[in-house]
């Protein structure tokens, strides 16, 4: 299995990610904050936004990495989503 890199330049992300992925479960995973603008697309669902920061930073890095992303999902209001 290829070792992932997980970016993020929030230091809470990388404590998290460092007890669930690597301490807690074992994994190889290089947690980094990038130097490199990571852009963010504006869409309709949180996984388009991840999953064009992902595919943008592993082309950039030539190599695979994982990112996080929150949304806000408000069914009330009739589905709304907004990735926040």
């Amino acid at each position: 299995m290829a070792k992932l890199t997980y970016l993020t330049s929030n230091k809470h992300k990388m404590e998290e990610a460092n007890r669930h992925f690597v301490r807690k479960y074992g994994f190889k995973i290089d947690i980094k904050k990038p130097n490199f603008e990571i852009i963010e697309i504006q869409a309709q669902s949180s996984i388009e936004v991840v999953k064009f920061s992902v595919e943008y930073a592993a082309k950039k890095l030539k190599k695979p990495v994982l990112k996080s992303d929150t949304a806000l999902y408000i069914d009330y209001l009739g589905g709304l989503t907004r990735p926040i």
